[in-house]
């Protein structure tokens, strides 16, 4: 039975309560990221890790952007409505970062994107049908893992002009929220990134770290201290 997986860990007195969003075609526990970050919060600071995708088997059937806006907005909504009086923060990932600025969510506290995409329209659905794994069935890319597991990825899902412009959202979505964007430097997902829109922001402060696209190896350990500075921890 396919399914969307919401773990959430709030303590009662909880005055701050990080929401993770998870970038595209993974899982909220995917290379084990966001679970390094949540464990190295304090542990009277709340977390809530979620899946956009359905999961059935381990195998991810990608949902549509505007269900991931949706979720988004209504996991904000529940705990705001839950704990009124914490501090909610947002870490967002790649795809994320995309769907948290299209949100359009306000955040009492710090909203962090981590690696965001400048675009990931065409260039991403050329990527998917130039692999030779890559099987098209019905309505869905079929994209075979090396775990062993696959993903389904409707055909659709790439012609979406705010994925195209994905820069120019996370830009819209600053004129009203306080930004902190992690851009990598030896990023093999997205490639070279400027973010020359996002530098002239006013509201966003950017920082650079020597990582690929998941902050794997050393790099976790400095993408923790980055976070913990932001949040004040």
């Amino acid at each position: 039975m396919s399914q969307q997986i919401t773990k959430t860990t709030i303590p009662a007195d909880a005055d701050n309560v990080v929401l993770f969003v998870h970038g595209f075609g993974v899982r909220y526990d995917s290379r084990g990221m966001f679970i390094d970050i949540k464990d190295s919060l304090p542990k009277d600071w709340g977390s809530v890790l979620f899946d956009f995708n359905l999961v059935e088997n381990d195998n991810l059937t990608i949902q549509p952007i505007s269900s991931q806006i949706k979720l988004l907005q209504s996991l904000h909504r529940t705990t705001v409505k839950k704990y009124p009086f914490a501090s909610i923060h947002i870490i967002a990932h790649s795809q994320g970062c995309v769907i948290t600025a299209l949100s359009e969510i306000h955040i009492n506290g710090e909203v962090i994107l981590l690696a965001p995409p400048e675009s990931m329209g065409q260039k991403s659905e050329d990527y998917f049908k130039n692999q030779p794994a890559v099987k098209i069935s019905g309505q869905y890319f079929i994209v075979p893992r090396k775990d062993g597991t696959t993903t389904y990825i409707p055909l659709h899902y790439f012609k979406n002009n705010d994925l195209e412009n994905a820069e120019q959202k996370i830009l819209e979505y600053s004129k009203s929220q306080k930004l902190h964007v992690l851009q990598t430097t030896e990023d093999e997902v997205l490639d070279a990134t400027e973010y020359a829109r996002l530098y002239n922001s006013p509201t966003i402060r950017i920082a650079q770290l020597n990582s690929d696209h998941n902050f794997t190896g050393d790099s976790r350990s400095k993408l923790i201290s980055y976070i913990k500075v932001v949040l004040g921890i």
